[in-house]
């Protein structure tokens, strides 16, 4: 029995592909009328106008990378939510972590460096002046350069 239902879930069709959707599009796109809002929340005349152009881009066929690469060539590469992940784009996913690690990293090393004792400065001794141990000190000198 379980071979048999095995069997059939094996050979089932693939679930059909979903229909895209406006919304599935303007939610990655931001509005060109000038508010730096995400199409999907600009109530706008052009947001509108722009529903509209990917509502048209839809019903012709496309699909979601070529709608998205069609509205970049026509209001160029900040009509995109978010930055792509290739090329120079690539630095606007990395460098804030890059920037994170390294402002941890100096932090770090701050804090060992403060936390740190310093050693205390030798104390300088002054020169000891004994006339008695000075001629006895020359005399051994004398007798050793003999």
């Amino acid at each position: 029995m379980y071979t048999l239902s095995g069997g059939l879930l094996l050979g089932a069709a693939p679930a059909p592909k979903t229909r895209l959707t406006v919304s599935d599009v303007n939610r990655q796109v931001v509005c060109q009328c000038g508010c730096n809002m995400v199409l999907h929340s600009c109530t706008c005349e052009f947001a509108r106008q722009m529903n509209a152009e990917i509502q048209a881009m839809i019903d012709e066929g496309s699909d979601l990378p070529a709608i998205l690469q069609r509205l970049q060539a026509k209001y160029g590469p900040t009509v995109l939510a978010a930055p792509p992940k290739r090329g120079f784009f690539a630095t606007a996913w990395v460098l804030p972590f890059v920037a994170l690690g390294l402002g941890g990293g100096l932090i770090a090393y701050y804090l060992r460096r403060r936390a740190r004792p310093t050693p205390p400065a030798p104390a300088e001794t002054p020169p000891v002046e004994d006339p008695a141990l000075d001629t006895r000190l020359r005399s051994i000198l004398e007798s050793v350069d003999r």
